[in-house]
């Protein structure tokens, strides 16, 4: 069952018309404390993604993370979408990934994503993708029921425990760090990465006897003092400038 959900601009460029609008997803905790969502592991082109069943978004949209999982092409929006975020911020969306595989109870269903860029989940299905695929939602129960005609009812039940998340957004963390909370910068690094050598650094391999190749530690705190040798009896010297 394919759906075309979104525009896609033709060959040459964006058409024009106005702007689509619908507003962007709450955060986990925030789902969580409405309890008028649900979530849950699907299955999303054969690998488990992380799914908020969202009555409250317009589209569906999957996180810039998961999407390079989608092994597709994404294509240009006729137009932009403009996302109103909860902290009252707007995001202009323009990519989409067309006709994207969700397994619901082995049942496969088609699904336009919208590219976005989001932490709390990989995944969220809209009202386009509930209303065409006549999903029933349980919030009390934390069940959707998919009730298409000539086809026997799935119900898929949500997940009833959660663990709260560690990441917030940046544009959260901007604002609590504004109001005087405490923040650290953090180095990370990937081990699985082979670690550069020191004579891939520009400018450092060509003083390789003054750096070292392995650092012990951090330098110990210690004071500094500068010098600056004078000379007595030497007179004032004039710059002339030469034009």
């Amino acid at each position: 069952m394919a759906v075309s959900q979104l525009g896609v601009a033709p060959e040459g460029g964006r058409s024009g018309g106005g702007q689509a609008h619908f507003y962007a997803l709450p955060s986990r905790p925030d789902a969580i404390a409405l309890d008028a969502v649900i979530t849950s592991i699907v299955l999303v082109f054969h690998r488990d993604a992380s799914v908020l069943f969202d009555p409250h978004s317009t589209f569906s949209r999957v996180s810039s993370y998961f999407a390079r999982y989608l092994d597709m092409p994404r294509k240009s929006l006729v137009s932009f979408v403009r996302v109103s975020t909860l902290v009252g911020d707007t995001i202009f969306v323009d990519r989409v990934y067309r006709s994207c595989v969700v397994t619901i109870g082995g049942l496969e269903t088609r699904v336009d994503f919208l590219l976005l860029c989001m932490m709390d989940f990989d995944v969220i299905l809209g009202m386009h993708w509930l209303s065409l695929f006549r999903a029933i939602l349980d919030f009390h129960a934390k069940t959707v029921m998919l009730a298409i005609l000539g086809v026997p009812r799935i119900e898929w039940r949500g997940s009833t425990d959660f663990v709260s998340s560690r990441v917030i957004s940046f544009l959260k963390a901007q604002r609590i760090v504004g109001k005087g909370c405490l923040s650290d910068l953090a180095f990370v690094r990937d081990v699985s990465i082979e670690t550069p050598t020191i004579d891939s650094v520009l400018v450092v391999r060509d003083f390789l006897d003054v750096f070292l190749a392995d650092l012990s530690g951090m330098p110990p705190d210690r004071d500094i003092d500068f010098g600056i040798d004078l000379v007595l009896g030497t007179q004032p010297y004039l710059f002339h400038r030469i034009v």
